[in-house]
């Protein structure tokens, strides 16, 4: 588990439960900061990644954004100025 910042003792306990619950007892969890997940967490476990963090939301967010005002027909005539 990353994360850009340090995890209280009482949320690292939550999610090793939570990870244990979904993938087994077995399964070591290790708890690391990393600067690059920008106010977010990431887990990584046999080579996937599953992340959630500011900039991935922003850039999900300007992706819809422009594929609505792609649809729209005022955005289609040119009529919108950047």
């Amino acid at each position: 588990m990353r994360s850009a910042f340090e995890l209280p003792a009482t949320v690292k306990r939550s999610l090793t439960s939570a990870l244990h619950d979904a993938l087994g007892r077995e399964v070591e969890v290790a708890y690391e900061r990393a600067e690059g997940v920008v106010c977010g967490v990431e887990i990584r476990a046999g080579g996937h990644s599953l992340a959630w963090s500011l900039e991935s939301y922003l850039d999900a967010l300007e992706r819809r954004l422009a594929d609505g005002l792609g649809a729209h027909p005022f955005a289609r005539e040119g009529n919108l100025s950047r």
